[in-house]
């Protein structure tokens, strides 16, 4: 048995209620459990239970043994003095807490409560571990609000890390859009050079070149080391890049990106002029992705954002191509929107004290996400009809499933709330 598992059954109430007598055989009828506490103290807070027909109010404190008590030395912890009750799975000791009643819930779970939890946590598979019930638990419980939990908390994840990378950047926030949409622009093989080479390069030095695009092309394309080649447009591009870093004392910090098995339209050179297009020809690149309330508003943002003449006929600087006007495809705007403009939109519109309901609006209006977590879900039977859904799918399998969370899952709750029985 483990502590964390009886403060779930005690959170929720999974074992029998009927007939609950102490250690010592008074009566103990429940008013209330209590308040979860996950600081330091007893484990629930503001408790109401009657002990043969006298009701106290206090604290509760769960334990696996009776003699946890002792050896997690409450007894020296003026912490728990407020303590009217000791839950514990097998009493052990009878003067542990000689003066608080025990309360042994052994003989009140059920056998199949114990065997299904073990079953989860024993599971083998190689996804997650409900997988047999994880469908139909779902669809026996308020599926809508449990998808809108998991994508605000999700949001709130990023909001954090997205907070961590304001204070780094001197509390810019055009710098962090500039940094989390280069993380975007890199897609996976990338997303780490494109984030560092953003980082490395003042913004206030990102908005002078993008008043000229062939300087913030060269800016952009000469910190990843691509402007070595010897034809006309990259020694253009060479020559402009040197007189930025002297101009502006450019540190020697080079990123090189990777080319290897990227299709032409996602090679570095294509999404960093894109990016560089982008912010010369958006005036204010922020303020224009924070004022945009709809799917609409971001797609006619984005919609002309493109390349220069050269890379129209160009993926690199070797080889020539067909003309392409190498546009933003609409489902590279769409994983612009949900993995860079919703969540810096939330973490700056929760920074200022404003509304942001829009964003939920949006991400339900978004088509659902492919990848192998996704396709793994779907093979579970769970059926997908937008991003909001994806992403609260991604939320779940990374911070529940995988690292086996299954307790704090409302999944879990459905799956062991149908075994209290005994």
């Amino acid at each position: 048995m483990k502590e964390e598992l009886l403060h779930f059954i005690w959170k929720y109430k999974l074992f029998s209620h009927n007939d609950l007598k102490s250690t010592r055989g008074s009566n103990i009828t429940l008013i209330h459990t209590g308040t979860h506490n996950t600081n330091q103290g007893p484990d629930f807070s503001f408790a109401s239970i009657s002990i043969d027909q006298l009701t106290l109010h206090g604290d509760i404190e769960l334990h696996c043994k009776t003699s946890d008590w002792n050896s997690h030395k409450h007894d020296s912890d003026p912490s728990y003095q407020n303590v009217i009750l000791h839950v514990v799975y097998q009493h052990d000791s009878e003067t542990a807490t000689p003066h608080i009643p025990i309360l042994e819930l052994k003989d009140y779970l059920s056998a199949e409560l114990l065997h299904s939890y073990q079953n989860l946590f024993q599971n083998r598979s190689t996804f997650i571990p409900c997988e047999e019930n994880f469908a139909a638990s779902l669809s026996g419980i308020h599926s809508i609000h449990f998808y809108e939990k998991l994508y605000v908390e999700k949001l709130w994840y990023n909001t954090q890390k997205i907070h961590t990378l304001y204070n780094s950047l001197l509390q810019n926030w055009e710098h962090v859009l500039f940094v989390r949409l280069a993380y975007c622009f890199g897609l996976t093989v990338n997303a780490e050079i494109f984030e560092q080479l953003a980082k490395n390069i003042p913004f206030a030095i990102v908005q002078k070149a993008s008043q000229n695009q062939v300087a913030l092309e060269a800016l952009l394309l000469g910190k990843a080391n691509l402007l070595s080649h010897k034809n006309s447009y990259a020694q253009e591009l060479q020559h402009e890049f040197y007189y930025l870093k002297n101009k502006f004392q450019l540190n020697d910090c080079y990123f090189q990106p990777k080319f290897l098995r990227l299709r032409p339209a996602n090679f570095p050179t294509i999404r960093l002029v894109q990016l560089a297009h982008m912010y010369h020809s958006i005036p204010s690149v922020f303020s224009s992705i924070i004022s945009c309330k709809s799917l609409e508003a971001f797609y006619h943002l984005m919609e002309n954002i493109g390349v220069s003449a050269f890379w129209k006929t160009h993926y690199t600087f070797e080889t020539e191509s067909n003309f392409s006007e190498k546009k933003l495809t609409k489902d590279f705007i769409n994983l612009l929107i949900l993995n860079t403009f919703l969540p810096v939109q939330f973490a700056y519109l929760q920074s200022v004290d404003k509304n942001t309901d829009h964003i939920l609006e949006i991400a339900m209006n978004l088509k659902p996400e492919h990848n192998s977590i996704i396709k793994q879900f779907q093979n579970l039977g769970i059926s997908v009809q937008n991003a909001h859904e994806t992403q609260a799918l991604l939320q779940l399998h990374k911070h529940y499933c995988k690292p086996k969370q299954c307790l704090s899952c409302e999944i879990a709750y459905k799956i062991l709330h149908s075994k209290t029985e005994l």
